[in-house]
């Protein structure tokens, strides 16, 4: 996106939609086909980006709950396909930044809390594919992020109390 739309926000943005309404179009065209529906979750994750990017966290929100909706629907169909949950905790990563960004860390905190176990559940036959690895490592980084700046918070806290004393 940066390169073809020369580092430009407002034109990333512009060319997100245009690639959502693209994938709307052939969805309509074969509702049925999974690739499809997989590819307009993946727009829909990359408008999300460009609306962190714009500090519009209801938007980036919003995309992303549309994106996970999407993917819902293909784990429903396919539960055992590990490229759909992959994707799922992509999302769920995305949504847990997006809540840290707007300052719902505690959200952030919950939904990453549900959402490690859950996946471990799913995945505990994958053994030996790096993706499930890899996606679980940053569902723990994230959720020790928001540990870390829960942590940050309270002594910081601490210390203005302290100060005011």
């Amino acid at each position: 996106l940066n390169i073809r739309d020369e580092f430009n926000i407002t034109k990333a943005e512009q060319h997100c939609r245009e690639a959502i309404r693209h994938e709307q179009k052939a969805l309509r065209a074969k509702p049925e086909d999974a690739k499809t529906r997989q590819d307009l979750a993946n727009r829909w994750g990359w408008l999300a980006r460009v609306q962190i990017l714009q500090k519009n966290w209801d938007g980036a929100l919003e995309s992303r709950r549309r994106e996970e909706q999407l993917l819902d629907s293909l784990i429903a169909e396919d539960p055992q396909n590990v490229e759909y949950a992959i994707r799922h905790s992509w999302t769920t990563v995305g949504i847990a930044r997006t809540l840290i960004e707007k300052g719902e860390l505690q959200k952030a905190q919950a939904l990453l809390g549900k959402a490690l176990p859950e996946f471990d559940r799913k995945m505990h036959e994958v053994t030996g594919d790096a993706r499930v690895a890899g996606s679980r490592i940053r569902l723990i980084e994230m959720l020790a992020k928001t540990e870390q700046i829960g942590n940050e918070t309270v002594t910081a806290k601490t210390t203005k109390m302290t100060n005011t004393m």
